[in-house]
Formats: structure tokens, sequence, C-alpha cells
């Protein structure tokens, strides 16, 4: 066990993670390489314990996980159509430039169920084939942070979307901050997507790899935005660009985790009942 690996363990974990991202490329020297996956593998386990637990723990407050209250019969699809197609003022003053193209995006929303079979799952391991596909992506558009490639490896895909409980909707913004957003909850695409995301491209400045839509845009099939790394790179971690907090992948899942999965939530006065069950015991990383 190495020094870098050592310290981690005793939790100096924003000391040593800096200090592996000060070491850029060289992390892949035979004195750091070891430390530098051992690591990976230590926070990608931790990770998904964390996911595991709080799984278990948010249905219990009132959190329901996934899609469904998106689903409409066609009775409701036709009556919401309805309703959109009679309303052309409001979308007029909504968008200006283009109120028909907003219109039709509303419209196909609520009867395309389709993209709400595509979304990713609430979580999902890793597909057996793995080494496979990440062999093919790394041909494709070159070497992924070497943490991001660990995640892929041990987690696979996650997707904490769904509707928060009737509690959060009513809590205030905090009034220490500046600016708030939204509940942004923790998601991560598959490998597999991303290999679907570029299978046809070809381009010599590297590829921004989409790794979950923005914070506004989590329920939405439009996608506008969203957060993502820059590849190739031989880093360990990466800008998570995108993302408000400007940090890097790792800064994003601890503030995810942080905040119970939704680090938008730091934002809002939550109950810290709600809070301190969520976070209890959860793996720092």
């Amino acid at each position: 066990m190495g020094l870098f690996l050592k310290r981690y363990l005793r939790g100096e974990y924003t000391q040593v993670w800096q200090e592996l991202l000060d070491l850029g490329e060289h992390i892949y020297l035979p004195e750091y390489s070891d430390d530098a996956t051992a690591i990976c593998h230590v926070i990608a386990q931790r990770s998904l314990q964390n996911i595991q637990t709080l799984i278990q723990r948010l249905p219990s407050i009132g959190y329901q996980f996934g899609y469904e209250h998106l689903r409409k019969t066609p009775e409701e699809n036709k009556a919401f159509i309805d309703i959109v197609q009679t309303d052309y003022e409001f979308y007029a003053r909504l968008y200006p430039e283009d109120p028909a193209e907003m219109m039709n995006m509303v419209i196909h929303d609520a009867v395309d169920e389709e993209w709400m079979a595509k979304k990713p799952l609430l979580w999902q391991p890793p597909q057996a084939n793995f080494p496979e596909i990440i062999a093919n992506v790394e041909a494709m558009i070159g070497k992924l942070p070497l943490m991001l490639k660990i995640w892929f490896e041990t987690i696979g895909e996650v997707n904490f979307y769904g509707v928060p409980p009737r509690s959060w909707l009513n809590v205030p913004p905090r009034s220490d901050k500046d600016s708030i957003h939204a509940f942004d909850p923790l998601y991560i695409v598959s490998i597999k997507a991303i290999l679907e995301q570029h299978r046809y491209e070809a381009r010599s400045d590297g590829y921004d790899i989409f790794l979950a839509p923005h914070e506004l845009f989590k329920g939405d099939q439009h996608d506008e935005g969203g957060y993502s790394i820059h590849v190739p790179s031989s880093h360990i971690d990466s800008l998570f660009k995108g993302e408000w907090h400007q940090t890097t992948f790792v800064g994003y899942l601890r503030a995810c985790f942080e905040w119970g999965g939704f680090p938008g939530l730091e934002g809002w006065d939550l109950s810290q009942d709600d809070l301190t069950y969520l976070t209890h015991d959860l793996f720092l990383l």
C-alpha cells in the first residue's frame, strides 16, 4: 500500500485527490499508478454503497423514483394537446421567437413514451461485456479519465430522477444563498450510451461526452445542454463541464452525497430531519 492510499484511507480525501489531480498524466507512472487506481476503486465502491443506501431511504420519506408520473393515457394526451393548442398567446409570451415550436415541443413531451423507455434506469450494474464496450469507446474517442472509467466498471448507470416528497415542494430558498437551483438528482448515463453518442463521429479536437442532462431538463426529453467531460484525458479526473459547482466529476459526486443525492438542495431550506436521515453514515469520498 502506497503513501497516497494510506493517507486517503486515513481521511485526507480532498487533499490527496487534489494532489493526484495535480500530477496530471503522471498518475500512470509506476510510482503513482497503483495508488491512483486503488483510490479510484475505493471511491467507486463507496459511491455504489451510498447509492444503494439512498435507494432504500428515499422512498421512505415519500420520494418516487422514475418517470411514471409523466405517462398519460390516450384520453389524457388528447385533452392535454387540446389545451396547449388553444393557448397560443401564453406560448407567444413565453417564447416570442417561435411560439409554435415551443408548443410542438410541449405536445411531443406529452406523447413520446419511446423517449421515456430510453432514460437510464434507477441503477443498473455494468454489462457483462463491459471490457469490450470500454475498449470500443476508447478506440473511438480516446482515453477516459481514470476515475470515470472505474466508475463505469463498478457502477454502470444511475438515475435518481423522480417526484420529490410534497414537503420539499413547499420549502423556501435559503436566505444565505445568492442563487438557487433545481434539486438536480444524481444521474450518470451508461458507458453503452456514450458509445452510441459517438459511434459515427470523427473529430480531431476531442469530444465532450454527455453524462447527464442539465439540472432543469432531467425530466425533459430535449436535453438542452447538459453535464459533460472532455476526452481524451490521461488525468485521474476532469472538469464536469456545465455543472454549476464548476468542479470535477468527483467533486460532483461529493456534492450529491452531501445532499442526499440532490446537490441542488443546498439552496433550499429543507428539513434537517430529512437531510440527516438521508445522509447519516454515507461514505465520504
